[in-house]
């Protein structure tokens, strides 16, 4: 490897011992700062601790950020970097759902959905969009976490909005989301009860709500009291909205029972009443048709038009034919009893759960997470119990209906801990594979750690400059961070094995260090180089700007940091070791 390097180097005209000294050159200027670091133990020391301490101020970026005015939730400090699990996307469409008080009838819905539409209407990015009253529109795989395909009901509205293709436009469809919000939340105080929302597609994996909080127990009424007060926190919170939860509303409906023994007695059976009062209230399909733009066979239903809306008083007026043909009416022969209707009950993993969910507008979810798991963990439930909070550790919690009542923390910041945990155990099996292959190849347990003490360079580069391109440090930062690990892990061995090769030939240590490490500069930087230019295309994407701003950043830093720090490390321990030679020989 040394020779075709030599090589090289003298058909390029590039003379050995390189920097001679003498102009302003890559070798000389190079020279003029390592040789004083070996020559001099003392300023070598102080680059260690300037370096320790470089880094130990870039890990304490990611600290700093909880340091903020307002608390741990509230506007960014300065110098902060926020956590993120992914960036918004910049994306051609968004949905807006309607979910009005289950009693509301269609028409206020179709009334609230025109409004909205009226709105949307009037934005100059907005090309088109479709509504759907009564049930969900059409479900993507976002609609089906978020539970679309259950949501029917004459309270249920949404709509589809298609955007000026975003190549077309100067504003992306966050920007376009944030300032329509405050306009749709005007629309919704105006039904009260109501919740309306801007759903986003999401760049990373659907999730039912960005801030999701599971509320776990045995009694109903007790969950649905307790997630009132967590509502009520939700929307305490900063940068919180579209707060809702799953307790049902309650409702009252009649419920109409066949009196059997009147019937009898009347000369009717029981089963003709209630067929017939089926065919009132529900309708009947009396046939199908077939349409010429339609594949399928179309139902043909005969029911009772919604302009007469059937009472109960009514039944006095509807009567039905015994076998003797006297009309008997249908009040005679049967009961009324106005109830509460039934509420669904949702389960996840067989255990009772509701739901508290919100969005958060511009903020990361680890913020509002965390203050409001300060404010309710141990809150107080009544007779003597509290509210227990779990799972924010890396490691997933199960929930224990068995021990109280618990919540327990999803969404968005669950899946960034998820990523965390494998980016963690990925990274360091990295690392451990790196070590092992290392030691295998040089036949030593020291060498491989001064390649490897290049890692963490990198970092003194990555958190400042996600502060200044204002980017948040994501799950493709960590990703860039893991692929950086085995850019500069080759850098660094570079060096050794020329360091190696000059030893080989007799050169001294010092002049082994120099001119190894000098005639391997330029590739070096050009390999530096070249995974920046390779980079530069993503700094600009939303999901992957995290990935790119992580390897130019790192990259730059670990570069000109590695073809310092490991000449010095190296060179220590090859005179250490020559010394331990010259001892024991």
């Amino acid at each position: 490897m040394l020779e075709d390097a030599l090589q090289q180097a003298k058909r390029l005209g590039i003379n050995i011992p390189l920097g001679d000294g003498r102009g302003f050159t890559l070798a000389n200027f190079y020279q003029r700062i390592l040789v004083p670091l070996i020559d001099k133990r003392g300023l070598r020391r102080f680059v260690y601790l300037a370096i320790i301490l470089l880094i130990l101020l870039a890990i304490m970026q990611i600290a700093w950020q909880f340091v903020r005015p307002a608390g741990v939730n509230g506007p960014q400090s300065f110098f902060g970097v926020p956590v993120a699990m992914l960036m918004k996307d910049n994306k051609n469409t968004f949905n807006v759902t309607l979910t009005l008080p289950a009693s509301t009838p269609v028409e206020i819905t179709d009334q609230a959905a025109r409004e909205v539409g009226t709105l949307l209407r009037d934005n100059e990015h907005v090309t088109d969009y479709q509504t759907w009253i009564g049930q969900s529109g059409v479900i993507d795989f976002n609609g089906l976490l978020r539970g679309a395909r259950n949501k029917r009901g004459a309270n249920i509205a949404e709509i589809r909005v298609n955007l000026t293709d975003k190549k077309h436009r100067d504003k992306s469809s966050i920007e376009i989301v944030y300032e329509l919000r405050p306009a749709i939340e005007a629309i919704g105080k105006r039904y009260p009860g109501s919740t309306i929302q801007l759903v986003e597609d999401p760049p990373g994996p659907p999730m039912r709500a960005t801030v999701l909080a599971e509320i776990y127990g045995q009694d109903m009424e007790a969950m649905a009291d307790i997630a009132r007060q967590i509502k009520a926190r939700f929307e305490q919170t900063y940068d919180m909205v579209e707060v809702y939860d799953s307790v049902p509303d309650r409702t009252r409906e009649y419920q109409i029972s066949v009196d059997r023994e009147k019937a009898a007695l009347a000369g009717i059976n029981a089963t003709e009443v209630a067929m017939l009062l089926r065919q009132i209230l529900h309708g009947e399909q009396i046939g199908r048709i077939h349409l010429p733009d339609e594949h399928n066979q179309v139902p043909i239903i005969m029911t009772v038009p919604r302009r007469f809306n059937i009472e109960p008083h009514d039944l006095s007026m509807m009567f039905i034919s015994n076998s003797s043909g006297n009309a008997i009416p249908l009040s005679e022969l049967t009961t009324l009893k106005l109830e509460d209707a039934a509420q669904p009950i949702y389960r996840k993993d067989f255990e009772r759960v509701v739901y508290v969910a919100g969005e958060l507008t511009r903020t990361s979810p680890l913020y509002a997470v965390l203050e409001l798991d300060e404010k309710l963990d141990d809150l107080a439930l009544g007779n003597g119990q509290r509210l227990r909070t779990a799972n924010l550790g890396l490691d997933k919690e199960v929930p224990d209906t068995l021990g109280g009542y618990s919540l327990f923390w999803e969404g968005e910041l669950r899946l960034l801990l998820d990523t965390v945990d494998d980016m963690i155990n990925s990274f360091g099996l990295a690392i451990l594979f790196i070590y092992i292959l290392l030691v295998a190849y040089y036949q030593s347990f020291k060498i491989p750690l001064i390649a490897m003490a290049a890692i963490p360079l990198g970092v003194i580069g990555i958190f400042p400059a996600h502060w200044a391109l204002g980017q948040a440090f994501s799950s493709t930062s960590m990703i860039g961070i893991i692929a950086l690990a085995g850019i500069v892990v080759r850098n660094s061995l570079l060096i050794i094995d020329f360091v190696l090769d000059f030893r080989a030939r007799g050169t001294p240590i010092r002049e082994a260090v120099l001119q190894g490490t000098l005639l391997r500069l330029r590739p070096i930087l050009l390999t530096a180089l070249s995974t920046m230019l390779g980079s530069a295309i993503m700094i600009n994407d939303p999901i992957f700007g995290g990935l790119a701003v992580s390897l130019i950043s790192g990259t730059v830093v670990s570069t000109a940091l590695t073809v310092i720090v490991v000449p010095l490390l190296f060179y220590q321990f090859l005179v250490n070791d020559e010394a331990r030679r010259l001892e024991s020989g």
